[in-house]
């Protein structure tokens, strides 16, 4: 079974494939199982950068990723995120968010998710911002 991360590895992945080009060193991930994400980190790891992952639980130990596989295998959005909406950020409400706040011309809109699948806003174009606030880094 695919599992979806979001990632900050250093260097483009392997295994596993990329569902939108980097936002501030973060990409959304799509691998062909558990395994080859943690491939995908011990590779980071090699070539000296310490890679980050992240669910929109908050970022993941690898050494827990099994634990928290479900995470991992079908992430949901519970909560509030920024989401880079590259398209009609009101497709939101469609996807499951519950109130969407946005001004035009930001290319973020703030939504409020209950059971929103992360897999189905990356088919769309709609980027969950999981990793503000996680590190500097931010979008």
């Amino acid at each position: 079974m695919p599992v979806y991360a979001a990632v900050k590895l250093g260097r483009e992945p392997c295994e596993c494939e990329p569902l939108h080009e980097p936002v501030g060193g973060w990409a959304w991930v799509r691998c062909p199982d558990l395994g080859a994400l943690l491939r995908e980190v011990a590779r980071s790891l090699l070539s000296g950068f310490e890679p980050l992952v992240a669910t929109p639980r908050g970022l993941l130990d690898p050494l827990e990723a099994e634990a928290r596989l479900s995470e991992l295998e079908d992430p949901v959005l519970d909560g509030e995120f920024l989401v880079l909406a590259r398209g009609n950020p009101f497709e939101l409400l469609e996807l499951g968010a519950t109130a969407v706040e946005w001004k035009p011309g930001d290319p973020t809109a703030r939504a409020r998710f209950r059971g929103a699948r992360v897999a189905r806003l990356l088919e769309r174009g709609l980027i969950p911002i999981v990793w503000v606030g996680k590190e500097s880094s931010s979008c």
